[in-house]
């Protein structure tokens, strides 16, 4: 496994699910540590490969992605009780994407805090 791929993944979801006790119960941020969980291991272990092609990359942030959009179509199917699916999609789609992207940019940023850390080791 990539090990900074596994801390930062781990490090920036983790701290957006303690963050997200302060506005929701207990239940979401538990689902959200699951899922953070599960995808920074995937990444971290696709990252780990010698080679990497363009397609397995691709394939590596899909995957999670799609996932994420699964579960906060779930939600808003739960949150919404009997809605349209189509509604319950969007909702899916906006919230999921745009929470990945802010787990994987903040990922992004403690990756360079490590990096710089490494550098300043070496």
């Amino acid at each position: 496994m990539d090990r900074d791929v596994l801390v930062s993944n781990l490090v920036a979801g983790g701290g957006l699910a303690l963050l997200s006790l302060f506005f929701v119960g207990w239940g979401l941020p538990l689902v959200a540590m699951v899922y953070v969980g599960v995808s920074s291991m995937f990444l971290a272990t696709t990252y780990a490969r010698s080679s990497l092609s363009m397609k397995h990359e691709f394939l590596a942030w899909i995957a999670p992605w799609l996932l994420a959009v699964t579960l906060w179509t779930l939600v808003g199917a739960g949150v919404e009780g009997p809605s349209s699916p189509v509604l319950n999609l969007w909702f899916g789609f906006i919230v999921g994407t745009g929470c990945y992207l802010v787990w994987q940019m903040l990922a992004l940023a403690v990756r360079q805090v490590l990096a710089a850390q490494h550098a300043r080791a070496s």
